[in-house]
């Protein structure tokens, strides 16, 4: 019996390795993306690249990741209360950094008759960013969006940050990773 102990110290030890091992991998912000990941980031990174968007005063927006160092497209909608929920840091944000630094660009997903609904909601909230009507979905389509709220965070036409929920965009950790891209 004696015998043994080592040989069960020994692979109580490396299991429990392995299992801290898998632990703290899963839980590291800076794993790798997954293969799937890395399919979506450059699936994004080319709708950028080929897209143009026209907000509703009639400015045109496209190769945006040559002429802005950040650049965060948002996904809403008039209905959503989580989407309502973020605009406020939204337009906070959109007050810290020069338009050449950071551009947000917002594409709104509701249906053509609710333009009343929208134009209140951008007044209310004193909205200081561009939005694109896409009641067609035609933005929706080529990003592949399932469900909204949705931020793609952009830096240098790469993919950096992509949120399937409401954001805080003035928590002191999204200002931080947008300063560092900024200076990056």
């Amino acid at each position: 019996m004696k015998k043994y102990i080592p040989a069960t110290l020994f692979t109580f030890a490396l299991l429990t390795y392995l299992i801290g091992q898998v632990i703290f991998n899963g839980a590291d912000s800076t794993a790798k993306p997954s293969e799937q990941q890395k399919k979506q980031n450059m699936h994004y990174e080319d709708v950028l690249k080929k897209s143009s968007f026209t907000d509703l005063e009639g400015v045109v927006f496209k190769d945006l990741n040559k002429k802005h160092k950040v650049v965060i497209i948002n996904f809403w909608a008039s209905w959503c209360l989580p989407c309502l929920e973020e605009l406020p840091s939204m337009v906070e944000l959109r007050k810290k950094y020069s338009k050449e630094d950071l551009l947000i660009l917002t594409i709104n997903t509701d249906e053509k008759d609710d333009f009343k609904e929208v134009k209140k909601l951008m007044k209310k909230f004193n909205t200081n960013f561009p939005v694109v009507r896409d009641y067609k979905g035609d933005h929706v389509k080529s990003f592949l969006i399932e469900a909204i709220p949705v931020t793609i965070v952009f830096s240098k036409g790469k993919v950096v940050q992509i949120s399937m929920e409401a954001v805080d965009f003035v928590s002191g950790e999204f200002l931080q990773k947008i300063n560092s891209l900024i200076k990056s």
